[in-house]
């Protein structure tokens, strides 16, 4: 697995690293991260409904990577102290003539210093360090190309990733090593360019095909508007949709549908990071974090804790996954009938499936009911719920639609105030034993739903108890979600 995060959000010589190797007490036996990412809406609401709050007030600056980032300020203070001019382009690109580069590799040149330094620390000191250091390599792991010109503007050094050394990079992490990816880029022809850190860090994780992409950021909160509550996760689409409500661009909509009023308020390191956490989830990566790095200790914290502290955006995952209309039953009766002549499935009547349509979750894909599953809360005990007439079509099982529609369901039913999901199977328990049910007795499943228990198909009863959205999330990174 491969972790990609920035050193220096907000200042384009910043530096990013990419996380070599976790300690063993933070990984599965396959070597994936323990700790998940946050809870995800059931649905996306429209994204108008969400505000960023802005920082309230500086914070003493706490964390590894955040004491030894280039701050932006610090190249404009150097060159304004020189009488040396540091515009920044129409793109919100900083311009990078000769002694503006010049300044660029002393910053960061200084912070490769103090990086390595503190690493040379950080394992030697641990009873599990055995007196061995953290082996941290900077180099050419990444070839640039300048910005150009854009709208007559000449970028001068600027520049952007044009090619990542992605099997270079592989067999160093394979190695043990952690990598410090500079913001100094190399042409072929032997030029030095100074790229934003932001786009450094995403163009790796993207050609990497890393799990996770972080950012360090100074700490704005995302809100929904509707209910006053912070937004720990937004899955892809919505992000987007996000970025053009709050960018200055019109947010398409449906023909007849009101439109969104567009809001140029976001800052522009908030925007710069989560527009670039979009474009490497596009790209492939699976989950963008950005965290507030104010917070001491905040990368341990997230990849560690259950809870986790930033804000995440995740691939959509449940694409196509929605609620049940009358119109799907006979969609529904084509995926469940196999199972039920098969006698996995207890039968159901059509007028029994329309009657509960609205406990039904089902999948589509190109007008098609793939997959279907039922959720009903216990009248007498609103914690627990049981699942019922989990069916997913032969062709589509080994693509992780089961897992995903579990995954969804899990997330809907801790919203829902449940806290434990109980089934009864007589012969695919083992597939839900891999994914954390346990056996119970039937004296286990609430009253109300017990008396309808049909002893006689002698169904094994399996619970799991929901702990939230961050343990779907490790579920879901761990099954390559």
């Amino acid at each position: 697995m491969e972790l990609c995060q920035t050193a220096a959000p907000g200042a384009e010589e910043g530096a990013a690293a990419v996380e070599a190797g976790l300690s063993a007490a933070g990984r599965d036996a396959d070597g994936a991260v323990a700790g998940a990412a946050a809870p995800a809406p059931v649905a996306s609401p429209p994204s108008a409904t969400y505000q960023l709050l802005p920082v309230s007030s500086p914070r003493p600056m706490g964390g590894l990577i955040t004491e030894s980032r280039v701050d932006a300020s610090f190249i404009d203070e150097r060159l304004a102290a020189e009488g040396h001019a540091a515009p920044f382009g129409p793109a919100g690109v900083r311009i990078t003539d000769g002694r503006t580069l010049q300044v660029v590799k002393e910053a960061v040149g200084a912070v490769r210093v103090e990086v390595e330094a503190a690493l040379a620390r950080g394992v030697i000191n641990t009873p599990e360090g055995n007196g061995r250091s953290v082996s941290a390599i900077c180099g050419n792991f990444y070839a640039a190309r300048p910005v150009g010109v854009i709208e007559g503007e000449d970028y001068g050094f600027t520049g952007r990733v044009r090619r990542v050394e992605v099997e270079s990079i592989r067999r160093r992490l394979a190695a043990g090593d952690l990598l410090l990816v500079s913001s100094l880029g190399l042409s072929p022809s032997g030029q030095v360019f100074n790229c934003q850190s932001e786009s450094v860090a995403a163009a790796t994780a993207s050609q990497l095909g890393a799990d996770k992409l972080i950012y360090l950021t100074p700490g704005e909160t995302v809100v929904d508007v509707r209910n006053g509550s912070m937004v720990q996760n937004l899955p892809l689409s919505s992000a987007v949709d996000f970025l053009a409500v709050h960018s200055g661009r019109s947010l398409e909509t449906e023909a007849g549908s009101p439109g969104v009023m567009p809001i140029d308020d976001l800052p522009y390191v908030f925007r710069l990071c989560l527009t670039e956490a979009v474009g490497a989830l596009k790209a492939g990566v699976r989950r963008a974090h950005l965290l507030n790095r104010f917070i001491d200790g905040v990368l341990l914290m997230e990849i560690f804790h259950r809870d986790g502290v930033g804000f995440m955006i995740s691939r959509d995952l449940y694409e196509g996954i929605r609620a049940a209309r009358l119109d799907d039953v006979a969609g529904i009766v084509e995926v469940i009938r196999p199972l039920e002549e098969a006698g996995i499935l207890v039968p159901r009547s059509r007028a029994s499936l329309e009657g509960a349509i609205g406990d039904f979750t089902v999948v589509e894909r190109d007008g098609m009911i793939i997959a279907c599953l039922s959720l009903t809360i216990a009248a007498d005990e609103p914690d627990a719920a049981e699942l019922g007439c989990f069916a997913v079509r032969p062709e589509y099982r080994k693509l992780g639609k089961g897992d995903a529609l579990l995954g969804f369901i899990e997330r809907k039913s801790y919203a829902l105030g449940v806290r434990r999901l109980f089934i009864l199977s007589t012969q695919s328990f083992h597939w839900f034993l891999e994914r954390g049910f346990e056996e119970i007795t039937v004296e286990g499943v609430p009253e109300s739903k017990r008396v309808k228990v049909d002893l006689a198909r002698k169904s094994k009863v399996y619970q799991k108890k929901l702990l939230g959205g961050r343990a779907v999330d490790e579920q879901e990174l761990l099954k390559h979600l």
